[in-house]
C-alpha cells in the first residue's frame, strides 16, 4: 500500500503534529 503523498499535505501534518506536541509540553 504505497501511495504518494502531497508534499502540501504532508508538511501540513507535520505541522499539525509540531503544534499539538508544543500544545502538550507547555
Amino acid at each position: 500500500m504505497r501511495k504518494r503523498i502531497p508534499t502540501g499535505a504532508l508538511s501540513l501534518i507535520l505541522l499539525m503534529l509540531a503544534t499539538a506536541l508544543s500544545t502538550e509540553a507547555s
